[in-house]
């Protein structure tokens, strides 16, 4: 779901095990298999996921508890955080130079949003 989504530019949500019943799921692996949402953005996706979550009379493995309203607390205002990103993996010379700049391009609107982002080195 996430990898896909990526690659489309939407918003992708591969949710926990019992979160969506898989009642009606063709499994071709069922290790695999995962029912999930791919939506143009966080708002569409938590609205969806409100919709399709929940117990199931055909999926004993659906969860029973409470839906929380998930579109809510994805569209509520969230102060500033720090957000640290490993120095080596973004300098590292095998990184595409494309998604290099798309992500440099992301440090900087989150520092124009009030975050403190900084790079931190993860030596392996």
């Amino acid at each position: 779901m996430r990898q896909p989504a990526d690659f489309c530019g939407v918003v992708g949500l591969k949710p926990t095990y019992g979160r969506i019943s898989r009642y009606g799921l063709i499994a071709y692996a069922s290790s695999f298999d995962q029912i999930g949402i791919l939506a143009k953005n966080a708002e569409d996706t938590g609205l969806v996921l409100e919709v399709i979550s929940g117990p199931d009379d055909f999926d004993s493995t659906a969860s029973l508890a409470e839906v929380p309203a998930f579109a809510a607390q994805l569209t509520r205002e969230t102060p500033p955080i720090r957000i640290a990103y490993f120095s080596q993996a973004i300098e590292n010379k095998g990184l595409d130079p494309e998604i290099k700049a798309q992500f440099m391009g992301l440090v900087t609107k989150l520092k124009q949003d009030g975050h403190k982002v900084e790079p931190v080195p993860f030596d392996h």
